[in-house]
This record gives C-alpha cells, structure tokens and sequence, in this order.
C-alpha cells in the first residue's frame, strides 16, 4: 500500500503542477501591476515605469518562483 500512495502521489504532482504554475504566473502578475500603478502614481514617467517593470520581471520572477518551490 505505501508504493501505491507514493505512486500516486507522484501522479498527482505532475497533473498539478501546470496549476500551480499558472497560479504562480498570475500573482507574479498582479504583484508587477501593482508596482507598476504605484510607480505611476509616484509621478514616474511611462518609459521608466516601463523600464523597472521590464527590469524586475526580468530578474525577480524566476527567482521568486525558485524559492517558492523550495517551500511547497
């Protein structure tokens, strides 16, 4: 019965996965929008706005999403 629970436990991380990795997609997504709308309402001009959300979707994102898995 253990080989069969670690089985499927394995099963059900691969079907999850694409899941969990749109979710995670989603609210890295949010996170640079809000920064975006705070920089803008900073007096921040378009093209630098432009250039720190390029800059940390660039840089943070896959960081972020390597620690996250470290955690789940």
């Amino acid at each position: 019965m253990p080989r069969f629970r670690a089985w499927f436990s394995r099963f059900l991380g691969l079907v999850r996965k694409q899941s969990r990795e749109a979710e995670m997609n989603a609210e890295i997504q949010q996170h640079l929008d809000a920064l975006t709308e705070r920089n803008i309402a900073a007096g921040m001009s378009p093209k630098e706005v432009r250039n720190v959300s390029v800059r940390v979707s660039l840089s943070r994102p896959s960081g972020l999403i390597a620690n996250s898995r470290i955690v789940v």
